[in-house]
């Protein structure tokens, strides 16, 4: 996940979320500046007071998981990154296709 580049920046503090929810509580998220993430999904309960948040980056393909105009209406930026996820799912199908064969 690349977190020795994190470690390595004594700039940087990063956490793991306690609990998993399928949707993120203001709780998590109160103190981040920043958040990269594939689950949970983010809402406008989650967002409503999001205070320090400045932008989401979800690795994974679609908007399902992140509410975009509750980013909007936060001011929070939201970036995704599906080429990742694409590539992991054709080395899967390409995998399970050989292994098909």
């Amino acid at each position: 996940m690349g977190i020795e580049m994190l470690e390595a920046n004594p700039d940087v503090a990063y956490k793991f979320f306690d609990e998993y929810h399928e949707e993120a509580t203001p709780e998590q998220i109160a103190d981040c500046d920043a958040i990269i993430t594939y689950l949970p999904s983010f809402t406008l309960r989650t967002l409503v007071q999001a205070g320090r948040l400045t932008v989401i980056a979800r690795f994974g393909v679609g908007y399902d998981m992140i509410g975009v105009e509750a980013c909007t209406q936060n001011n929070v930026i939201l970036a995704m990154s599906p080429r990742r996820v694409r590539i992991i799912v054709v080395s899967g199908a390409l995998r399970e296709g050989l292994v098909a064969a």
